[in-house]
């Protein structure tokens, strides 16, 4: 055999050799970036998931926490005004704070006024402007009881029921009642707080300076 054949039969081994390279080996390393780039992607993907699923299980416990936050309100709020037992538990306030209990009425139309001034301060009154087929909405003064009775609560949605407290003893007894009342598992108002020396206003006796008298509207919130 001549050198040129032996060349030419060299040659054409490499080229053979080569054609099976791009015919075989080429997809199959197409087929591997395929995949590499598949895998990256899926790795990808997993993260945002796992992020997700970190971010959805946080809004799942506030969620959680949430409710149990609205129940342990919900409870605190009873379904009627329990004025009885609201009554009872101020007296027993005041005597465990060291009070003699002197009054505990419904407050005046007066002081029911001034609450209602001071809730309009707060909150924005809202617009009383009817249009067609459209009644004008109740202001808070028509809806607010001529005796102190329950009277809706706008904005909370809840009922409320007044009462005037007051009462006499020592400036260490006026400082822990407020404590009590503050601690109170029922939600409650303190508002309009006066206080003064026993002896004092209309009364014409020497002002006693250990005693004190305490007045304050507490507003008990009920559902609806």
């Amino acid at each position: 055999m001549q050198a040129r054949e032996k060349i030419i039969l060299s040659v054409a081994g490499y080229l053979i050799a080569l054609a099976l390279w791009f015919t075989l080996a080429s997809p199959l390393l197409s087929d591997v970036q395929t995949k590499s780039e598949n895998l990256t992607s899926k790795t990808k993907e997993y993260i945002e998931l796992k992020t997700k699923l970190a971010e959805f299980s946080q809004l799942e416990a506030a969620h959680r926490s949430l409710e149990e936050e609205i129940a342990k309100l919900r409870g605190s709020v009873p379904k009627s005004p329990d004025v009885d037992i609201l009554m009872i538990d101020l007296e027993k306030m005041c005597l465990g704070s060291g009070l003699d209990l002197v009054s505990l009425e419904e407050p005046d139309k007066e002081k029911l006024r001034h609450v209602e001034a001071a809730e309009e301060a707060l909150v924005p009154q809202k617009m009383s402007v009817s249009t067609a087929g459209k009644a004008l909405a109740p202001s808070k003064a028509q809806a607010a009881g001529d005796k102190g009775k329950a009277s809706p609560a706008v904005e909370t949605g809840l009922l409320k029921q007044f009462l005037l407290v007051n009462a006499q003893g020592s400036y260490a007894g006026c400082v822990e009642l407020m404590r009590k009342l503050e601690a109170y598992q029922r939600v409650i108002e303190i508002s309009q707080i006066e206080v003064g020396f026993t002896g004092e206003g209309r009364e014409k006796k020497e002002a006693d300076s250990g005693q004190l008298k305490i007045s304050f509207l507490v507003t008990a919130y009920y559902l609806p």
